[in-house]
């Protein structure tokens, strides 16, 4: 039976939605990595004119008929999610990964949807970050990375049988029943990696302490921000320390010195919000054909070498890449990948030290380049990742001026293959292969 895999960049301008559907037969197991968008930072005229997009989703959705077995949301920004919020109850999830989030966190993004700096039903996001459970539906499973439960193994329920897929060891395996023995065997892996986990606690603790010290807020003060009436009568007491140091220091003691609470509330929530993305899960996704184990037995991975470089993913959301000096990411990232390849090939290796981290050229199909192309997400360290196409997600609009034309240089300079997905429906980037099974 003849099973492919299409890959879709859809072009919703500033945010993300990527989505990947394995066909067999008239079977489909659909994934998606993150749903939504920014409109502020779109072509606005290209929204109106060109109505494919939310004929997308009114198909996909009509009747509830979107079924969507595992969903990944990197990050709780509102133009990551803001689709699951509009179309809500118009689809069913069965499987949910997201980052795990303390209450503090909780409560710094609702602070921003208070500071109104996300258009978005705050009701229904408080309802996304405090109880997904209710959010997605009872049916729904929900794994949180680095919870207490994170490293259960499961065997997790799809909506069509005859995927089945498995939670375990930090990987996410489906399998499909080989036509000839009707055994399972694994055709596709999905690697959740947790940036906060791996590769930069330290640095975004700093930034926490930081924001809390200069606006004297606390934890309990913004319990389940609702408004910020409270938070801003909090505010105003300490602007008025601040003014008062300010003018024993000014000559002119007559200067009248205004500081607004919600201005300056906004200006340090901006200084911070930034760090809410490190907050951020990554995905890969790559090949595993089941007759993997007679590449290892001849001790010859090339032609599984070809087959991972052309249909691997690396999904990053808008992740930070060089937040930090503690610990090399790319190398994490590396080592991740071939940590769980290294784990399924012993299912199928007659040898128990086969050397697959020497053998195995783990070069990325497709890289999603974080944060929309934003010139302060990567370091020279970013092109140790070997990808071939470089895919940007952006706003014909927006106003961070993304992408970043040095980036784009190096990309060029790197011959990388440079995808550009913006508001613009022909915009849209789509990948098919066959999974050689």
């Amino acid at each position: 039976m003849k099973i492919s895999l299409k890959r879709v960049f859809h072009p919703v301008g500033q945010g993300a939605f990527y989505s990947e559907q394995i066909y067999s037969g008239n079977n489909v197991f659909e994934m998606v990595f993150d749903c939504g968008n920014a409109p502020e930072h779109n072509e606005e005229s290209t929204i109106k004119a060109d109505s494919k997009l939310s004929k997308y989703f009114k198909c996909r959705t009509q009747n509830n008929d979107w079924k969507i077995d595992l969903l990944f949301i990197s990050h709780f920004h509102a133009d990551h999610i803001s689709f699951l919020i509009k179309y809500r109850r118009k689809y069913q999830v069965k499987n949910l990964i997201i980052p795990l989030l303390t209450p503090q966190e909780i409560n710094l993004l609702l602070l921003g949807v208070a500071l109104k700096e996300y258009q978005i039903d705050i009701k229904a996001y408080h309802e996304l970050l405090t109880n997904p459970e209710k959010f997605f539906g009872e049916d729904c499973h929900i794994i949180k990375i680095n919870s207490d439960k994170s490293n259960e193994s499961n065997l997790l329920k799809t909506f069509n049988p005859i995927f089945k897929l498995q939670y375990t060891d930090n990987k996410l395996i489906i399998y499909h029943p080989d036509p000839q023995s009707h055994y399972y065997f694994p055709i596709w892996l999905y690697i959740p990696y947790d940036f906060i986990k791996y590769f930069c606690r330290l640095d975004y603790n700093r930034k926490i302490s930081t924001f809390f010290t200069k606006t004297k807020l606390t934890s309990e003060l913004l319990m389940d921000v609702k408004d910020i009436t409270e938070i801003l009568k909090h505010i105003e007491k300490k602007l008025k320390n601040i003014e008062k140091k300010l003018k024993n220091k000014n000559k002119n003691k007559n200067k009248i010195i205004n500081i607004k609470p919600l201005n300056y509330l906004k200006a340090q929530y901006m200084k911070f919000n930034r760090d809410l993305n490190k907050i951020c899960l990554g995905v890969f996704s790559g090949p595993v054909p089941f007759h993997l184990y007679s590449y290892l037995r001849n001790l010859d991975l090339k032609e599984y070498n070809k087959i991972f470089k052309e249909q691997s993913c690396l999904y990053t959301g808008d992740i930070p890449f060089n937040a930090t000096k503690e610990i090399n990411c790319v190398e994490e990232i590396r080592k991740l990948i071939i940590k769980s390849y290294a784990s399924l090939s012993k299912l199928y290796s007659e040898s128990e030290d086969y050397d697959f981290e020497n053998n195995f050229d783990w070069h990325i199909g497709t890289l999603q380049i974080p944060h929309h192309g934003s010139g302060s997400n990567y370091s020279d360290d970013f092109f140790k990742l070997k990808f071939i196409n470089a895919v940007i997600c952006f706003g014909s609009n927006n106003g961070y001026d993304h992408p970043d034309e040095i980036l784009k240089e190096k990309l060029l300079d790197k011959e990388k293959i440079i995808k550009e997905v913006s508001d613009y429906y022909k915009t849209k980037f789509k990948q098919k292969f066959e999974i050689n099974n």
